[in-house]
Parts: C-alpha cells; sequence; structure tokens
C-alpha cells in the first residue's frame, strides 16, 4: 500500500474550504478562518513534515510559456471571433467593401464610445467591464482610413461637457453630454459653420452612422421602449443621406433593436452589425469594412419590425414604464402577476409563458406560414421580420450543390439519420467563408399525422449547421449537415407524455436562414415516417417521462392559456392579472416540504450510512483512497463511496454549504480547494483584480453569430489554458489555478429585455447547445469545467432582487419568481441547450437559477435536477446554487433534489438561506437523518467527481517555496537570529523549518538541505533544529535551502558565532 500523504497540513481554512500553504496532511482540519488568509497567516500554523508525499503529477500542461501568452491567445482567439461574429445586414450596390485610404466621416456619438460588451450598457452582472484595446477610431485608421476629426474632435469635446441644468449625483459629478440626444443642439450648431460643412466635402467618400441603442427617455423622442431609436438617430441618418453619396450604418448592438426603418430606407447603401466585440474585437472592423476580412456572421435570434407585436412582450418585464405593456398601461411594473394573502401582497409572483414553444422565429415563421394560407405570399412575414433567424450577406456569391445520403421520398424510422452533403463554390470575386443550415418542418396536427392528440410545432426548427473555411474564388468545399430522425420527434406532455415522432411527412431545407425560400441556394427533401414512434429511451437508457406535471396543471390552474398555431389570434398573449389572491393553505405549498422529498427515496434500500463519526479514528489502515486515486475513473466507481465514507459529518456539510466561488479542501483524501470565477466574457469576473484578470471576450451572441464550432472548441481551450495559469503572477499570497468557469450563460433569449441577453447565446437551443457544448470539450482538455446557467428557466427582465427570488436575508421560503409552462415548452425550448451541453459535450458543472419552476425552486427541483438532468442526460457533475441571499435556498432540499452545493454569499457579508447542520441532522428522526445524510455523501460524490476531473488536482502556476529569515512578532517583523554557540559546549536552535509553500495543493512537502555547519553540529529537518556540539571556533554562514517537487526553491542565509 502507498504512503497515504502527509499527515500534517500547515494550512488554515477559509469557512473550512480554503486550504493553505501547504507541507502536509492534517488529521483533522482547524477551523476556518473568515477571510482569506495571507501567507503570515499560514507561517504561524507550520507543523512538522512526518512523511514524504506523492509524486507531483502534471495532469494538463500548458501550451504557452508564460500568463501573459495565455493572454494574448486570448485576444488572439477574440480578434478571430469578431471578424466571423460581424454580420452583414444591407449591401447596396457592393457599398461594402470600401477601399482602404478612403476618406470618411464618421458620425453619431457612439463612435468614440462604442459598446464593447455589457449588459444594457452597463457593467455585466458576473462579468465585470471591457478594457477596450481597439475602437472604432482606431480599427479605421489602422485600415488606411483617413477620418474626418473636426466632426470626432467636436464629439469629444461634448462629451467633456455637462448637461446643461443637470443635477450633480451625491458624489457631485454632473453628467456629461454622452449621447446623440444630449448633443442634439451642439451638432445642429456645428454643421452650419464652415469649417464643418469644409470637412465633409473633403472627407466625404462616405459617411458612417454608428448606432447603439435608443438614448432618450422612453416615450420621449418618439420612443415606446428602449429597443427603438430615437428620433434624433433617425433624422441623423436623414443628415447623412443628404451630405453623402454612400451611407452606411454601423450597428454596435447585438440585442436586436429596431431598425426596419434604417434597413428599407434607399438613402441608406449598407448595414454591418458590429456586435459587441469584447476588449479587442472592435479592431476587426477595419479590416472587415477593407475587405480585407470578409464578413462571414449569422443572425442568432429574428430581428423583428416591432418588438411590441412579439408574443412575450406583454408577458415580460421590460425593464422600462408601465407604457411598455401596451398603450392602456396593462401590468405592473415587474411584468409579472403578485400574489395576495388575505388581501396583502406578498413577496410571490408568477409568469406565463404562454408563448409556449413559439419562441423567436418559431413564432415568426410559423405565424408567417398560417398567414400565407389565407393572404398574400409573405405578406406577413415581411411586415413584421426584418432580419430572420440565421440570416447574413456577404461581399461574395456562393453556389450550392446538395447531395442527400437517403434519397428523397423515402420512408425512415427514429433509428435513421438524414446526411446531406453540401458542395459549397465561390462564383464571386472575394475570398470568404459560407454557412449552410439545416431546418426540417414536422407534420401537424390531426390531418398530417393522423395523431388525435395535436402536438404543438413549429414550422421549421433548426437541426444542423455547418461552415465552410475561406474559399477563394472558385474554389470549392464540401460540408455535410445532418439530423437523426428522432431528433424531429415532438414532446407530448399529454397523451404519451414523451417524446413522439408522428406518422407523416418530414420536410428537410438546406437553407440560408430560417425564411426558407429567401436565397437563392435553398432546397429541400422530402421523407416520410409511416407510423407515430415513441423516442422515449434516453441516453443512459432510462424511460423519458413526464417529470412536471406539477409544472404543467399548474400552468392551466393558474388561468394561463398556450398560444397555438391553430389560432394564432385567439391565443395571443394580452397581458396579465396584477395581483391574484390565494388562500394561506395554497400559499404554503410553495415552502418547503421534508415529508414530500424523502418520499422520492427508499429509506430501507438505503439502511443506516457509513461515515466517519471522529476525524482522530482515521487510519492508512482503515481508509487506502485519496481523490488522486480516482482521476480518470467513472463517476460511478465503487472508491467515491468508499472516500466519502471517510469524511465527518462537518466535513460533508462543508462541501455542501461553502461554495461561493470555490469548493472546500479537505486534507485527509487529498481534496485540494478549487477556486472557480465569473463570468461569461472570460476570466473577468470575480477574484479577478486588473493584475489576475484576463481577456473579456466578445458578448456571446456575437460569439454565436460565428456559427463556427471550431471556434467554439478553441475558446473552451484558452478558457483552459488561461486556467491553468490562474493567478500566478500575484506579487504575494497564495496561487491557484482557475479550475470552474462561472460562465457559458445559456439562457434562451425569451426576450429582448432580458438584462443579461448578452451573456446568452441565442433565441435557439440547437444553437445554444452546440456552442456550450464545444465550450465544455475545449474546456475540460485543459482541465476547466465549465459552468450552465442559469439552469434553469432564469428570469431577469431587469434584475430587481424584490421579484427575481425574494427579499434579500430576511425573506420566506415562500418567496420569488414562479414561472409556469407546459413540460413540452420547458423540455423542447428552455432545456434542450443544457442536454446537448451534457450529452455532447460531457459538462460537469451548473448553476441552477433563482426561478421557481411551478412552485419549486429551480435549483431543488427533483424533477429537473435528478430525473431529467441526472436520470435522463446523464449528468455526473455538481450544480451549485446562484448566490445564496434568499431564504427559500434551502440546503437540504437541494441535495435531496439531486444539486450539490450552496453558493454561500457570505464572502459577500450577505446572509440568506438554510444550511445544512450537523448537529439538527442527528437530531433528526432515523429515517430521515439517514436520508439526509445519504443524500449528503451524494452531493460531496458529484463535487468530488467533478474536482478530480480537473486541473485543482496538479500544482498551479507559480508554486514556489517562501521561505523568510524574519518572523512576525507583535505585528512585526524581526529577523531570525542564531544565538552565539561555543565550543565543546551543547547548542540548541530555536526552529528553522519555518519555510511554507504558495499554493493550497495538497500532495506536496518540503525538504531541507544545510550548507556550512560548524564540524559537530546538525540539522534534524524533521524538527528543523541545529545542534550538536561545535568542535571549532569562528564566524559561519549557515544556508537552508527549502525544495520541493514542482516549486521555485528558496533559501535563508544566517550568521552563527561560535566561541571558544
Amino acid at each position: 500500500m502507498r504512503k497515504r500523504m502527509l499527515k500534517k497540513w500547515m494550512a488554515l481554512m477559509l469557512s473550512g474550504t480554503l486550504v493553505l500553504g501547504l507541507i502536509g496532511c492534517a488529521d483533522n482540519a482547524e477551523q476556518p478562518a473568515e477571510t482569506t488568509p495571507e501567507v503570515s497567516d499560514v507561517q504561524e500554523s507550520q507543523e512538522e513534515v512526518q512523511e514524504a508525499s506523492p509524486e507531483t503529477p502534471v495532469l494538463y500542461e500548458s501550451e504557452y510559456g508564460s500568463k501573459q501568452e495565455a493572454l494574448q491567445a486570448g485576444l488572439d482567439l477574440n480578434l478571430a471571433i469578431a471578424e466571423e461574429g460581424m454580420i452583414l445586414f444591407k449591401n447596396e450596390g457592393s457599398a461594402l467593401p470600401i477601399a482602404s485610404g478612403s476618406k470618411v466621416t464618421l458620425l453619431g456619438y457612439a463612435a468614440i464610445d462604442p459598446n464593447a460588451g455589457a449588459s444594457h450598457n452597463v457593467v455585466d452582472a458576473s462579468a465585470g467591464a471591457a478594457i477596450a484595446q481597439a475602437n472604432i477610431i482606431s480599427s479605421m485608421e489602422e485600415a488606411g482610413f483617413s477620418l474626418n476629426n473636426t466632426v470626432l474632435d467636436s464629439y469629444t469635446q461634448w462629451a467633456s461637457e455637462d448637461v446643461e441644468g443637470a443635477e450633480a449625483d451625491e458624489n457631485g459629478n454632473v453628467p456629461k453630454k454622452t449621447s446623440d440626444i444630449l448633443v442634439a443642439d451642439d451638432f445642429a450648431k456645428a454643421a452650419e459653420t464652415d469649417e464643418w460643412k469644409a470637412s465633409l466635402e473633403e472627407y466625404g467618400d462616405a459617411a458612417f452612422v454608428v448606432i447603439s441603442r435608443g438614448t432618450g427617455e422612453i416615450a420621449q423622442n418618439g420612443r415606446v421602449h428602449e429597443l427603438q431609436l430615437d428620433d434624433i438617430q433617425y433624422e441623423l441618418i436623414d443628415y447623412a443621406a443628404e451630405n453623402f453619396d454612400k451611407v452606411i450604418v454601423l450597428v454596435n448592438s447585438c440585442t436586436p433593436i429596431e431598425i426596419a426603418g434604417i434597413q428599407r430606407n434607399d438613402a441608406v447603401d449598407a448595414v454591418l452589425n458590429i456586435g459587441e466585440p469584447g476588449d479587442n474585437g472592435l479592431a476587426a472592423l477595419g479590416r472587415v469594412l477593407t475587405g480585407e476580412v470578409n464578413p462571414s456572421g449569422r443572425t442568432v435570434d429574428t430581428w423583428p419590425v416591432d418588438h411590441t407585436q412579439n408574443p412575450s412582450y406583454t408577458i415580460f418585464n421590460t425593464r422600462v414604464s408601465a407604457m411598455a405593456q401596451g398603450e392602456d398601461g396593462n401590468g405592473t411594473m415587474t411584468g409579472y402577476t403578485q400574489y395576495s394573502v388575505n388581501g396583502e401582497p406578498v413577496n410571490t409572483w408568477s409568469v406565463g409563458y404562454e408563448e409556449g414553444i413559439y419562441v423567436g422565429y418559431r413564432y415568426y415563421e410559423t405565424r408567417s406560414f398560417e398567414e400565407n394560407k389565407s393572404g398574400a405570399e409573405d405578406a406577413w412575414w415581411n411586415a413584421n421580420v426584418n432580419y430572420p433567424f440565421g440570416y447574413g450577406l456577404s461581399y461574395t456569391d456562393f453556389e450550392w450543390e446538395v447531395t442527400p445520403a437517403t434519397a428523397a421520398d423515402s420512408t425512415v424510422t427514429k433509428t435513421d439519420t438524414l446526411t446531406f452533403d453540401v458542395k459549397v463554390t465561390n462564383t464571386g470575386d472575394i475570398a470568404g467563408k459560407d454557412v449552410v443550415e439545416l431546418y426540417y418542418t414536422a407534420p401537424y396536427g390531426k390531418e398530417e399525422t393522423g395523431n388525435d392528440t395535436v402536438i404543438e410545432k413549429s414550422y421549421v426548427a433548426l437541426g444542423d449547421f455547418a461552415k465552410t473555411s475561406v474559399l477563394e474564388p472558385g474554389a470549392s468545399e464540401t460540408v455535410q449537415v445532418s439530423i437523426d430522425v428522432s431528433d424531429m420527434a415532438s414532446y407530448d406532455d399529454v397523451t404519451d407524455r414523451t417524446y413522439v415522432l408522428d406518422a407523416g411527412t418530414y420536410n428537410i431545407k438546406i437553407a440560408g436562414n430560417s425564411h426558407y425560400g429567401m436565397m437563392e441556394n435553398d432546397v429541400d427533401f422530402d421523407y416520410m415516417v409511416a407510423e407515430k414512434e415513441l423516442c422515449n429511451e434516453a441516453v443512459t437508457g432510462a424511460e423519458i417521462t413526464n417529470a412536471l406535471d406539477d409544472v404543467t396543471e399548474g400552468f392551466a390552474s393558474e388561468g394561463y392559456t398556450a398560444l397555438t398555431r391553430s389560432n394564432f389570434k385567439g391565443t395571443m398573449p394580452n397581458g396579465f392579472e396584477a395581483v391574484k389572491e390565494i388562500s394561506e393553505e395554497e400559499y404554503a405549498t410553495w415552502g418547503y416540504d421534508n415529508d414530500a422529498f424523502n418520499a422520492y427515496y427508499d429509506a430501507a434500500a438505503i439502511g443506516t450510512p457509513t461515515y466517519e463519526t471522529d476525524a482522530a479514528n482515521r487510519t492508512e489502515e482503515q481508509y487506502s483512497v485519496v481523490l488522486s486515486d480516482l482521476i480518470g475513473a467513472d463517476a460511478d466507481d465503487a472508491r467515491y463511496q468508499e472516500l466519502v465514507e471517510q469524511l465527518t459529518l462537518e466535513e460533508l456539510a462543508d462541501l455542501v454549504n461553502v461554495g461561493g466561488f470555490n469548493s472546500v479542501g479537505i486534507p485527509y483524501i487529498g481534496k485540494p480547494y478549487s477556486r472557480d470565477t465569473d463570468g461569461p466574457k472570460g476570466w473577468t469576473g470575480n477574484y479577478t483584480d486588473t493584475n489576475d484578470r484576463y481577456n473579456y471576450f466578445s458578448a456571446e451572441p456575437m460569439i454565436a453569430a460565428t456559427y463556427n464550432e471550431d471556434l467554439l472548441y478553441q475558446m473552451g481551450e484558452v478558457i483552459g489554458e488561461q486556467g491553468l495559469w490562474g493567478n500566478s503572477t500575484a506579487a504575494g499570497g497564495m496561487v491557484y489555478s482557475y479550475t470552474g468557469w462561472y460562465a457559458p450563460g445559456m439562457n434562451i433569449h425569451r426576450s429582448p429585455f432580458d438584462s443579461r441577453f448578452p451573456e446568452y447565446y441565442s433565441e435557439d437551443p440547437f444553437l445554444t447547445g452546440t456552442m456550450a457544448a464545444n465550450v465544455s470539450q475545449g474546456a475540460k482538455s485543459r482541465g476547466c469545467y465549465i459552468t450552465l446557467k442559469h439552469f434553469a428557466f432564469h428570469n431577469d427582465g431587469g434584475g430587481s432582487s424584490t421579484y427575481r427570488f425574494g427579499a434579500i436575508g430576511n425573506g420566506t421560503d415562500k418567496e420569488g419568481l414562479s414561472a409556469w409552462m407546459t413540460e413540452q415548452t420547458a423540455r423542447e425550448i428552455y432545456l434542450k441547450g443544457y442536454q446537448k451541453a451534457v450529452e455532447e459535450g460531457g459538462a460537469t458543472f451548473a448553476m441552477g437559477s433563482f426561478t421557481r419552476i411551478g412552485k419549486t425552486w429551480c435549483a431543488g427541483s427533483y424533477g429537473v435536477m435528478n430525473q431529467i438532468t441526472r436520470g435522463e442526460w446523464g449528468f455526473e457533475g455538481a450544480v451549485v446554487t446562484d448566490i445564496v441571499i434568499y431564504n427559500a435556498c434551502n440546503a437540504y432540499q437541494l441535495i435531496k433534489a439531486g444539486s450539490s452545493m450552496m453558493l454561500d454569499a457570505k464572502v459577500y457579508g450577505l446572509e440568506g438561506g438554510r444550511y445544512l447542520d450537523v448537529d439538527e441532522i442527528l437530531a433528526m428522526e432515523e429515517e430521515d437523518r439517514n436520508i439526509t445524510i445519504h443524500c449528503m455523501q451524494e452531493a460531496a460524490k458529484q463535487i468530488l467527481y467533478m474536482v478530480a476531473n480537473s486541473n485543482a488536482m496538479q500544482l498551479p502556476k507559480g508554486a514556489k517555496i517562501i521561505y523568510a529569515d524574519t518572523v512576525e512578532v507583535d505585528g512585526e517583523d524581526v529577523a531570525i537570529e542564531l544565538t552565539e554557540a561555543k565550543v565543546g559546549t551543547a547548542y540548541t536552535s530555536e526552529p528553522l523549518n519555518t519555510a511554507i509553500l504558495n499554493t493550497y495543493y495538497p500532495y506536496s512537502a518540503i525538504t531541507y538541505a544545510v550548507e556550512g555547519l560548524p564540524e559537530g553540529m546538525t540539522f534534524d529537518a524533521g524538527t528543523g533544529i541545529i545542534g550538536g556540539t561545535p568542535s571549532k571556533a569562528g564566524d559561519y554562514t549557515i544556508k537552508i535551502t527549502a525544495e520541493a517537487t514542482g516549486y521555485e526553491a528558496a533559501s535563508i542565509e544566517l550568521p552563527l558565532t561560535v566561541v571558544k
């Protein structure tokens, strides 16, 4: 049996978590400090080394030689993402590309202050803010454009001026003129000057008008909501058209804004969506404008003509005044229904997903198809859609030749796969990339399917896509798109209670976007399914069946009506009740029911769990397994159970209770502390200061707009590479890898008014899941686990904590927002992307959302977390809550639902939630206690499996030994001094083995070597004491070197005088 580990840890722990400055393993850990210990704290905790440690493994080797190289790799990749994520919306008369050297004028305040990426033009909730390394001006100048500085200097001057009549804030700051509306008067005056007019003449090759989103107050300047442009911006475009022969509009937004008035303006020659491209992505703009890079991005959301006509509009918090709910002011400021008990409103809310599966293009394309039956072809679509999903133009032309592997009109079954080879040829004059998209149309209604149960189906749904490499003019490449026939099944939550592949004709569309027939290359193929088939076997072998009956039934009983394509007009959502009265008895059902959750478990089968009652009893003879033994092992390996049975209830509780941007270290089993951090734009959030922060990637919709799976895999690799370097350049304190990345955001763009819209990929679950699966695979290859969030049904809609989950810290466990929907809606739209990331991406970490699914807090939903996620998808990792600041966050419910960790808010000094309490657990009735401990161990195994397969299991970059020749006494550093020795007299020094390690890594030991000792004296590495009887007088310099495998060594030199 190999030696277990060092028995002593040279460490303190933060909330039972942060194991610091290790030189060994302790049999039981000290109680934690409340803040991260400094190196000096670690020095105080040092103890002797008693055994040698195992070899230090190198599981993930970085391809880069320094942290700066890893950072630069991220910047380089983000530039590539920006190049492929910009979308050409319009290009009349080949207005673009435009020659380098052209003399042009930039108009619009956003030209000097573009949005590089944030939620609604503010700092992202979990990603910090972009630090611009490129902007529109620098990018265009780098590309060779000559810019009109008369205009640009005017914008810069105006931006430095106070808004006339504005009041100072509490810090004494007066608002500046930082929008087109606020500089409108100055612009009008300047435009009348001779200097300004002359500059337009000189720089008249083209006008570039930069727009972000509306900048004025709602209900002023022609605006009803914030995603409309204001009159001033439209007037600016008219001004450009009056003064320039060529007008190009740059749209600086990933969120669809209402710009049909620009697209359909004949005076506008070209429209380019430049997205929100992160720290350096705007450097791509100049290259795209000159044609050095041909835009190949595609829309990830429908850009409608009028957002107020979207079915979710009146039933979503639009973050604006009640006007946005409709002309009659229908609704509350939240956009959701508030419950009332005994006439008193309570902080519990309700939202019905009445649009059902008809989200984004699923609504617009299906509604268009149905309207076409009784009206002019595409009349409805043209009136309602500006840009369809999957849309984007190119500077060149492509021709497709599509060859199906299965002949059209064949009969197929659920076991078949339909594959299409698409030969793409560049028939134009400019090199570029093209995107091929596969959509399917399933039979709908009894007449087409023969099924008495009519399952709602979108007219089209994305089934696959592929992107070519750069094709030179005349060059060709064959890409392949395919779809499993079973993936065209729809979920029937009423009759068959599973996925159903209806009989009938299935049409496969190989197309350029969701609006089939819009592009010349579009072609389709029919296939027949002879008989209805149930697609009810999960990848795990489990039966796929209803898990959310309470939610489906509640959707109806709450009075919600699902939108149906058989009667769009009659079932269109039209608002909500502001307040709904419920009884005290019904309101009580929103709370945690411990008996109901225990009923999910077979207490007899569980029996009495084995666990360690006293850490002091643990011996190597009793236990032989440590976490490093399980690197690469299957999650169901029996040794995981052996591992958790070594742990005390206190250690198990710590694993569950303390998951705020970390997972706890457990010394005895060699479980290292692991550091996790935000957010969707890269390693830019919590625990990353300016020194430790990595690059800020483009907003997620722009990343998805690349439609490039290889780029997403590379992004995962780069995230993982940067994680390996972690905070390795920290000047002092502990160093660590970044292990868990709190990203990507995975929620569906149910509404463009979601305040965290830029943190999520798309309105489509297939595209969302494909992006995340590739990121996950890339990150895992470098030891990083991504965090799928916010899982699921997250409703932010403006970020108001009062309805997002309840009152911070002092609410009840019944508070929060209940999302009601059918199980079909839940599975096909809001869970499908997560499913793909798990089944295809192997993701091992997720963050539960604040939102309730029905009455049940989502992270505590057995149906979602256990039956579906683990039972059907085979998810084997851990689920952490969102930050625990609301009292509905309940650790007992969490673990019994199949989740794992509490994202404790104590690091922020905030309280809330209910945590595991060992005394409370021991006082439970036997059956309740046994089930609770069983679930604690299951949660522990989930966390251990996740960490065992991560970079936390190896030394972080920057690992070194800290060996000072001073000690701290009463808060001051005092030099270590050796007392004078005497020939022939026994000598004993103070302990000198005071070196420590600057990592959390549990398997490392320090060894000592000494040079320069006088004859007759020795150094005991175990005690750190110089002893013996010197035989020769003199002045000596004693050098002690501390070493550990994988660490930078350190030495101290101490003078010693030996007298006669």
